[in-house]
């Protein structure tokens, strides 16, 4: 499961729910926010959590990540403060 926004509160809460049930492959993406010890996607909860950095606003990058990994589900729950995502 790839999750877009991984690093955010709504994000970090869909990986900590996802590794917590136990799902396999899970890819929590970043884009202008890296993830720390301080943000919600860390931390043993999210163990099983696979960062990676993705700007979702770059259709090519996102297909090169989807062909790269080969998700079994996206979850998309990146925003932007400065726009809407085109």
């Amino acid at each position: 499961m790839l999750i877009t926004g991984a690093s955010g509160l709504l994000g970090g809460e869909v990986a900590r729910q996802a590794a917590g049930i136990g799902l396999a492959g899970l890819w929590g993406a970043w884009h202008s926010r890296r993830p720390d010890a301080s943000s919600p996607g860390q931390g043993s909860a999210y163990a099983s959590v696979q960062w990676v950095q993705l700007d979702v606003t770059d259709p090519a990058a996102v297909l090169r990540m989807v062909q790269s990994i080969q998700p079994t589900a996206i979850v998309h729950t990146a925003y932007s403060k400065e726009g809407a995502l085109t």
